[in-house]
């Protein structure tokens, strides 16, 4: 009842968000305003005790918190007034990892993204040793993003998210995570009715099936995927799907059917 309205707003809004903690730059998207102005916000909050900051820059709410925070923000903002809060911080990292997925894997055809949400600043990162500390950093809250963004409504973000992180997931072994979020993506994708997106996704799980050595749900997967690709006469999925099949089949010790696949997807 203290706080000052903004700095009330803040912790109303903090208690939507999907992930364990936060960051200034993630905070001021999700209030829709700068970071600048969101510093001492979170100051405020940090002194009175309703967050905490457990590692330099990042900062959490304790559970019961957290579901104060929800509770108030159900009761004193609109709905609107939320999934306009929960589209900035969607839009947040996805555009941010938009970026630092370029860095990472600067050869990869890109996807068609909707337009920045108005008050979301997605941060800079410089070089690719930037976009890795940045999703090193961020992949906990980032995978809750993926789930949050399909329990809410949002499945373009499930998706387009799952998509922007799997370079990561993939260099880094996290295979576990990267099947997970892709099941996910698959799920909204269906919803969505985009047989396009589906398949992708589908491309996606079988990979890291593959790398889980999981190959029959590898094999199944990419069944499914070159039969959406051939459905919309997709000549570049199907190229892609026929790559995904070599390097599925070369571990498991059938070199001569993987170079048909490989001169397949050469055709």
């Amino acid at each position: 009842r203290r706080l000052p309205e903004h700095t009330a707003r803040l912790f109303r809004l903090l208690g939507l968000h999907p992930g364990p903690d936060i960051s200034l730059p993630a905070a001021a998207s999700l209030a829709g305003t700068a970071v600048r102005e969101v510093r001492p916000l979170v100051a405020e909050l940090t002194r009175a005790s309703l967050l905490s900051e457990h590692v330099p820059g990042r900062f959490a709410l304790h559970d019961l918190l957290r579901a104060y925070a929800a509770e108030r923000s159900r009761t004193d903002d609109t709905e609107d007034e939320r999934l306009r809060s929960t589209r900035r911080a969607l839009d947040h990292y996805l555009h941010t990892s938009l970026a630092a997925s370029k860095l990472l894997s600067p050869a990869r055809k890109p996807i068609d993204t909707a337009p920045l949400a108005p008050g979301v600043t997605p941060e800079h990162l410089a070089d690719l040793s930037g976009a890795m500390a940045w999703f090193t950093a961020e992949r906990p809250v980032y995978l809750a993003a993926i789930r949050h963004a399909a329990g809410a409504g949002f499945d373009e973000h499930s998706w387009q998210l799952e998509w922007a992180v799997s370079s990561f997931l993939d260099r880094n072994a996290h295979w576990h995570d990267y099947a997970e979020a892709c099941t996910t993506a698959i799920a909204a994708a269906r919803r969505l009715g985009s047989l396009d997106v589906e398949a992708l996704m589908l491309r996606g799980l079988a990979r890291a099936c593959t790398r889980l050595r999981a190959y029959a749900d590898a094999y199944s997967q990419l069944e499914r995927a070159r039969d959406l690709y051939e459905q919309l006469g997709d000549a570049y999925g199907q190229a892609a799907v026929h790559l995904a099949f070599g390097r599925l089949l070369e571990p498991q010790g059938h070199p001569a059917e993987a170079l048909a696949h490989a001169r397949r997807s050469l055709e």
